[in-house]
């Protein structure tokens, strides 16, 4: 188990995330995390349509693997959000 600080308390996270209790979960809150991670899916593809999956920062570069299964389920993704929260983005 590890914690992020946010400057005033330590949170807990469980493999890097985050944890809520079900009674911190709503809508709205559910709502604008899908449109973040909307939007930080349409920060990850590159020109050609492809999308960056893991950045080593070490040697500023991005892995060359690429799978056309997680590329069609992350475009699916996408697709949903875009369904419940319209963006041209998107």
């Amino acid at each position: 188990m590890s914690a992020h600080w946010d400057g005033q308390a330590a949170i807990p996270l469980l493999r890097g995330h985050r944890l809520f209790a079900a009674d911190q979960l709503d809508g709205p809150s559910l709502l604008e995390a899908s449109r973040e991670a909307g939007r930080y899916l349409t920060q990850s593809v590159d020109e050609n349509g492809r999308f960056a999956y893991a950045y080593w920062p070490t040697v500023d570069a991005e892995d060359d693997d690429y799978n056309i299964l997680r590329h069609a389920g992350t475009t699916y993704s996408m697709l949903e959000v875009h369904e419940v929260a319209p963006d041209p983005a998107l």
